[in-house]
């Protein structure tokens, strides 16, 4: 088989899916903002940030399992489809029902874009240059989720929330152009398996997972700290960042001569937030390596988490809202690289798959969990309320958690130095 230059599948890949992740970002900036021409109450928006999460817990694991016995090409024109019929959905849809079926179906596309793509790189790529065109493909992912909330925000105010979902919708549709005609068919042909070998491939993931988690109990820790991680950071800070600014500021911000719109400060706080989330992983990721150690750092960021949480619940001015966003990105900039760390450092190497498997999972059902607790509270609460919730349950871990991720970790470590 001759051979395949990485970078232009990876490239293409990249572009794809900043592209279809824009419809998902601009949902997030707007929805709360414009709930009511959506047909949609308060809560019934934190079920459509929860309910696509839910579907990739589940999805997850079943995909990984097909993904090698099916056409990658396929797998991800499916995906992109499913993205397309969503975010065109999107700009049509009114009501719940509706809404919660567009939300499943976009659980689905994500599972099968983010999958297929990954699997395209595994097979371009070798031990030699598969970490920098990994990297190079989550570059383009932190540009589609800074862009897509940018650009949405940005758009709402000038077209409104209709419109501009059906530019989302256009973007999608370009993504699936590209992968159409730039990602070959086939890199590395596999003959399709009947149907009892894809159903025995699913029912053998299944007890693998169970396998690793009997064999590696070590990772337990690391998957609950993740999970309460994404609880906070993405269903509760993420998913009221437009209500934020809708509460404190809802007639937009006026600075001198230019007037800035509650959509566009949305889709400005949480591309910002996604930036500098960005510029300071791989530092915190570089001090987990060193003497410091990984739960340190982890620690710290429960302790920027519980700050960013209080600020956020009493701050009334811009320039104190983006310090809090700004200590809130840090809290995630230093939590990802060092239990992504940790999981590394507390799994079996051949069964890193199954890791990454059930961590995304995890990160998954802590997100889904948040939007539903955070809008499910907002019933009855006031948004401060359950900022201050969170910020007390991040300083009880702190207080109580080193010990669970600490004693593992310095176990791993004295098995490996030897």
């Amino acid at each position: 088989m001759a051979t395949v230059n990485p970078g232009k599948i990876v490239h293409p890949l990249g572009l794809a899916i900043s592209l279809a992740l824009a419809g998902d970002l601009t949902l997030f900036a707007l929805l709360p903002i414009f709930r009511v021409e959506a047909g949609l109450t308060l809560g019934a928006v934190g079920v459509m940030f929860g309910v696509n999460r839910l579907v990739r817990v589940i999805g997850n694991p079943f995909a990984g399992g097909l993904v090698r016995h099916t056409n990658k090409h396929k797998f991800l024109l499916i995906g992109y489809s499913l993205a397309v019929v969503c975010t065109f959905g999107y700009a049509a849809a009114y009501g719940f029902w509706l809404f919660m079926i567009l939300r499943i179906a976009w659980g689905c596309a994500w599972v099968l874009i983010y999958l297929g793509s990954m699997s395209y790189i595994f097979d371009v790529t070798t031990m030699h240059n598969r970490g920098k065109y990994s990297g190079v493909f989550m570059t383009w992912f932190m540009i589609g989720l800074a862009a897509g909330s940018l650009f949405g925000g940005s758009m709402a105010d000038i077209l409104g929330y209709h419109k501009t979902m059906w530019v989302c919708g256009y973007l999608a549709l370009f993504a699936w152009l590209v992968i159409a005609i730039m990602i070959p068919k086939e890199i590395n042909p596999l003959k399709s398996p009947p149907a009892k070998t894809i159903k025995s491939t699913l029912i053998a993931a299944v007890n693998s997972y169970r396998h690793l988690l009997k064999k590696s109990p070590k990772i337990k820790p690391v998957l609950l700290f993740y999970s309460i991680t994404q609880f906070a950071n993405d269903g509760i800070a993420l998913g009221t960042m437009s209500l934020l600014f809708m509460e404190r500021f809802p007639e937009g911000i006026t600075t001198g001569s230019i007037s800035i719109g509650l959509a566009s400060i949305s889709g400005i706080s949480i591309a910002f937030r996604y930036i500098i989330s960005s510029i300071v992983s791989p530092v915190f990721g570089s001090f987990s390596d060193g003497k410091i150690g990984r739960t340190p750092i982890v620690m710290l960021s429960l302790f920027l988490g519980s700050v960013g949480f209080i600020m956020l619940a009493y701050a009334m001015t811009i320039e104190w809202l983006v310090f809090a966003l700004f200590i809130n990105a840090m809290s995630v900039g230093a939590a990802l690289p060092s239990l992504a760390g940790l999981l590394g450092d507390t799994s079996p190497k051949e069964n890193d798959a199954q890791a990454l498997g059930l961590y995304a999972s995890a990160g998954d059902l802590g997100g889904a969990i948040g939007s539903f607790f955070c809008y499910g509270l907002l019933i009855y609460i006031g948004l401060n309320w359950v900022y201050l919730l969170t910020s007390a349950g991040f300083l009880i871990i702190l207080l109580f958690g080193f010990n669970l991720l600490r004693k593992p970790v310095i176990m791993h470590n004295i098995v490996q130095s030897k």
